[in-house]
């Protein structure tokens, strides 16, 4: 599993119904109804895998579900930038007489 920023993981958590709590130093804290204890993630650019999958088990999710989440929601970004980039202006269809 690739780094991920701390932005990626707090969407991931986000789509899973978490909510921001508080910050607490350099530490993003979220809950969710149903949830033992926070999901606490580090604000660093770089986290490593073990930090990725603890906040993942924290909230019910596997490492599989974990690396969908993350590479889904950074290609359906690559996929709205290349739609709106190749989007050309409505034309009417031409007419048969």
């Amino acid at each position: 599993m690739r780094p991920v920023k701390w932005k990626e993981l707090v969407a991931v958590c986000e789509s899973e119904g978490c909510r921001f709590d508080r910050q607490k130093g350099d530490h993003y804290i979220m809950t969710k109804p149903g949830l033992f204890r926070p999901v606490v993630i580090p604000r660093k650019n770089n986290l490593k895998e073990d930090v990725v999958l603890s906040v993942g088990r924290t909230i019910g999710l596997t490492k599989k579900q974990i690396e969908e989440r993350i590479t889904g929601s950074k290609s359906s970004k690559a996929n709205k930038a290349t739609a709106s980039a190749s989007a050309s202006p409505t034309r009417k269809p031409a007419t048969q007489a």
